[in-house]
């Protein structure tokens, strides 16, 4: 699984520097996902994923790993306004390619927990970038909007936290969290009664990752 791990420490250092409002945890393991989230300790044990089952994730993710690294390695001459663009096309490109190799060894109901854990990772850019919640949520032209805006804001606000990232680390990273936090809370606020069934649904039992030491933590419903 070492290859795995590497492309997840890569994807992760990628996102960070690249756009802020992709860092809550990337999608592709999220917003995202599932490539880099299976090989977590904590989701594989949520998932009741076999050992069979982590040889074979192991053997497909080995033939599409490079040709991510390459997809990513194309954005260090994108341009940095225009970068939150081509990193929201190359995450949905590969999560939907990921997400087919990973059908192919998960149960469907594996499948399912799996992409719900994937939108609790970043709210936001599930909200604006996930085609098949947005059809479910029936999400609004004015919705649509107040999402951009506030993933828009995240941003700003998350390159101004950044500048602290070198020599403050663990803090900067706290800061984004609840930064981040401040900003899903808001995007779910503007969604209708019906529309937050629906979302509970979508992304049924929170689910808290650890990405240090592979540990997992549920929490309760607010």
């Amino acid at each position: 699984m070492r290859k795995l791990l590497a492309f997840g420490a890569l994807l992760t250092m990628i996102v960070f520097v690249t756009n802020d409002s992709f860092a809550q945890r990337p999608p592709f393991g999220g917003g995202g996902g599932g490539g880099m989230l299976i090989n977590n300790k904590g989701v594989q044990e949520e998932l009741k994923v076999t050992d069979d089952q982590k040889t074979k994730i192991d053997e497909k993710m080995k033939g599409i790993t490079e040709k991510q690294k390459d997809i990513f390695s194309k954005l260090k001459d994108v341009p940095q306004d225009e970068r939150r663009e081509k990193m929201t096309a190359m995450f949905k490109e590969i999560q939907v390619s990921v997400n087919k190799e990973l059908s192919d060894v998960l149960k469907p109901e594996q499948m399912k927990r799996l992409k719900q854990i994937e939108r609790q990772q970043n709210i936001l850019v599930t909200l604006t970038s996930d085609d098949e919640v947005k059809k479910e949520l029936k999400i609004t032209d004015d919705q649509a909007s107040k999402f951009k805006g506030l993933n828009e804001d995240l941003t700003k606000e998350s390159g101004e936290l950044r500048k602290g990232f070198k020599d403050n680390p663990k803090d900067t990273q706290e800061k984004m969290t609840a930064l981040r936090k401040e900003f899903s809370d808001k995007a779910v606020a503007a969604l209708t009664p019906d529309q937050k069934k629906t979302w509970k649904e979508l992304t049924g039992d929170p689910f808290e990752v650890k990405f240090e030491g592979g540990t997992r933590k549920k929490k309760t419903n607010n």
